[in-house]
């Protein structure tokens, strides 16, 4: 007789598999705080990996063979935010290289620390514009992967030019 879930168990798989039962670790959200979980676990200082990038000159391509070192799927999340879904598909995808782009430098500062933080080498975040970064310095047809979660639907008629995709 196992006793129920609660509601804010991640669905995917506890750890403490042997038992049955859940840990602190599986749980999305930290119920004390009400504060979401970074997915994956903070390693010892020493283990930390630098993965802010720049992008480059406008109008360079970017180069992942120069960024990450190795050939690799790529997986591009544009408007990445403060990384949460990049840093846990890279943990479940160590094969593919992961790279968020947000306008926003303090989404990029947290992401880039956690995804540091685990140690992860296949993840890079950078600051800049999306939409520039795919029309100008991806090379055609190199993206395996593209995501785009939270678009900005600028709704104004003047700024409705910016929106990266309309209905």
């Amino acid at each position: 007789s196992g006793a129920s879930r609660p509601s804010h168990v991640v669905p995917s798989r506890c750890r403490s598999a042997d038992s049955g039962r859940c840990v602190a670790e599986d749980l999305a959200y930290d119920p004390a705080s009400m504060e979401l979980r970074f997915p994956g676990r903070t390693l010892p200082r020493e283990q930390w990996t630098r993965t802010r990038v720049g992008l480059g000159p406008p109008g360079q391509r970017f180069d992942w063979q120069v960024v990450f070192g190795r050939e690799a799927p790529h997986v591009v999340d544009l408007g990445c935010g403060n990384g949460r879904w990049l840093i846990s598909s890279a943990l479940r995808r160590p094969e593919a290289d992961h790279l968020g782009i947000d306008l926003v430098p303090p989404a990029i500062r947290l992401g880039s620390l956690r995804a540091g933080q685990r140690g992860l080498r296949n993840v890079k975040l950078a600051w800049g514009d999306a939409t520039e970064f795919i029309l100008e310095r991806c090379e055609p047809a190199s993206l395996d992967e593209v995501h785009v979660y939270h678009p900005q639907p600028h709704f104004e008629p003047a700024h409705r030019g910016r929106r990266q995709i309309s209905p």
